[in-house]
């Protein structure tokens, strides 16, 4: 049934049934290549959860370990308010980009106001 509607383009099942391949759990064989197949299907709908998990997938390396990539999908699904992406890029500008204590903030506070805990502990520090 989820495959059914990956087929017909629902993201939200998209990025359900990449993250299945991904750990090969249920009826899903592990598969990278189906993985990211229907994760950018999703991301190219602008699915905030599938922009996310393309960002993971440059990250880890799943494609190729890409910092630019990376970021570029961060952005966007932050900017279209996933939480977790909020957070984590809160996270790279402390860790990656000098620390920059503007972009932290933001995107720590948009990450909190979701109910982030890490991005809660996060403006902890900037009391």
């Amino acid at each position: 049934m989820l495959l059914k509607y990956a087929n017909k383009g629902m993201a939200w099942a998209q990025v359900y049934v990449g993250n299945k391949y991904f750990n090969g759990v249920n009826s899903f064989a592990l598969d990278k290549e189906k993985r990211l197949q229907s994760i950018k299907q999703a991301a190219d709908q602008r699915d905030p959860d599938g922009l996310f998990e393309m960002a993971l997938t440059c990250k880890e390396g799943t494609l190729e370990r890409n910092e630019s990539r990376y970021m570029y999908y961060l952005k966007e699904a932050a900017i279209l308010g996933q939480p977790d992406a909020q957070e984590e890029l809160a996270t790279a500008y402390n860790v990656r980009r000098n620390n920059e204590q503007e972009q932290i903030l933001h995107y720590a506070t948009l990450a909190a106001s979701h109910g982030n805990s890490r991005a809660c502990g996060m403006l902890g520090h900037f009391s």
